[in-house]
């Protein structure tokens, strides 16, 4: 490692630095300075009163877990018969009671009101029963499963493909049954590519004629699928509701995923649904209920099944054998100087990095070569620079998988 080369490198730099000592100076000193100003105008401004203490929160072991319907719950629903029933009333009080029976009937099987309902693929409008007893089916609106590989010429994508839908017809056959499922068109759909499922969710007839029903879910293999290594994409509609009457054309239902959920997000209430957007339920206030609510879950545990299946491994998850709750969180403190400050604090942290290659540099060649002097290149402070930036911010960093979810805005699907 210390090789003549090395340390004739060492001493052009120290003699580099030796000869330009005030910028060599300044590049140690100022990030300390900026950091001590940061902290002095702080203290000079006494209490924040801008800021807030967020008590610290436990979960509660019954209402704040979150047991997602399985893919098998879907099928049940899917074919399960539908009547209109009267509507339930609830003795919580004079207004609270108007409140609640305000809709004269429900629908067998749903939840009240078509709210807290999880299966994306069937929706159904209880306004439009007149009757207890009547026949609802006409009144629910049936969505399809779309597969397709990424391009049609990846011929690893297309087996892919296929594999997922003999897997699907192997599982679940009466999916694939016309005369056990309620509505008269295929409920699970391969298209030869991706861009052909963009032009038919994208076509004047989408949704309006028996052929093509509206999509629920597609589930796009990539051109990185070879051997075991299994890559895929989950296309959800991220304005998509299950509950009829609270259609907003727009209004995001589920976390956005065209960006990075920041990784400090302190609780699973950090994806708000705002003012005007539709009533999914109870816990749309939760990421993972909004994806429980849009069926991201579900059908990813979906294709995990799979992949163990086509892989080989000999392991199986049990259909309702996951369940999901919020981490514990300590008391800490949001908003004030520190959060108007945040987005500055990058160019500090690479301020530091800047001192501690330099410093490195000055203390690693008077250590080996006190009576050398040297150096013009910036290579090896570059380096150095890039190495200690990325240590520092490595605890920050996390994996990804090779399965992404990815959002269509449009309010089509």
């Amino acid at each position: 490692m210390f090789s003549r080369a090395w340390f004739a490198l060492m001493r052009r730099n120290f003699l580099y630095r030796y000869r330009h000592w005030l910028s060599t100076l300044l590049e140690m000193v100022l990030p300390i300075c900026f950091v001590a100003i940061l902290i002095a105008i702080k203290n000079s401004l006494g209490d924040d009163t801008q800021s807030k203490i967020i008590e610290a929160t436990l979960p509660d072991s019954i209402m704040d877990v979150y047991r997602p319907l399985s893919f098998l719950d879907y099928v049940t629903t899917l074919t399960a018969p539908r009547v209109c029933t009267a509507a339930q009333s609830f003795d919580l009080g004079p207004l609270v009671e108007q409140v609640f029976t305000a809709e004269e009937f429900d629908i067998s099987g749903m939840p009240y009101g078509s709210s807290d309902w999880q299966n994306p693929f069937v929706r159904c409008d209880h306004r439009l029963c007149t009757e207890s007893g009547q026949d609802a089916q006409p009144f629910c609106e049936y969505r399809i499963l779309a597969v397709a590989p990424h391009v049609q010429s990846n011929q690893d994508a297309v087996d892919r493909a296929q594999a997922f839908m003999d897997y699907l017809e192997l599982e679940y056959p009466i999916l694939f049954d016309s005369e056990k499922l309620p509505f008269d068109f295929e409920f699970v759909r391969l298209f030869e590519n991706q861009a052909q499922l963009e032009s038919y969710v994208t076509s004047e007839s989408y949704g309006k004629t028996m052929d093509r029903p509206k999509v629920a879910m597609g589930v796009v293999w990539d051109n990185r699928n070879e051997g075991n290594q299994y890559s895929y994409i989950l296309r959800q509609n991220s304005t998509g509701v299950n509950v009829p009457d609270e259609g907003r054309p727009g209004a995001l239902t589920t976390p956005d995923t065209s960006r990075i959920l920041d990784e400090f997000s302190p609780n699973d209430s950090s994806c708000p649904i705002f003012g005007g957007a539709p009533f999914l339920g109870t816990r749309q206030g939760s990421c993972t209920g909004q994806y429980l609510y849009n069926g991201i879950i579900t059908m990813q545990k979906l294709v995990g099944d799979f992949i163990l299946r086509d892989s080989g491994t000999n392991v199986q998850v049990a259909d309702n054998g996951i369940r999901f709750s919020p981490f514990p969180t300590k008391e800490y403190e949001e908003g004030g100087f520190f959060a108007d400050i945040a987005s500055t604090c990058s160019t500090c942290m690479d301020l530091f990095c800047v001192w501690i290659s330099q410093s490195v540099i000055v203390l690693t060649y008077t250590y080996f070569s006190k009576n050398s002097l040297c150096l013009t290149s910036h290579d090896l402070g570059i380096t150095l620079f890039c190495l200690s930036n990325y240590f520092l911010r490595l605890p920050r960093k996390g994996t990804s998988s090779e399965g992404t979810l990815e959002n269509d805005g449009r309010s089509r699907i």
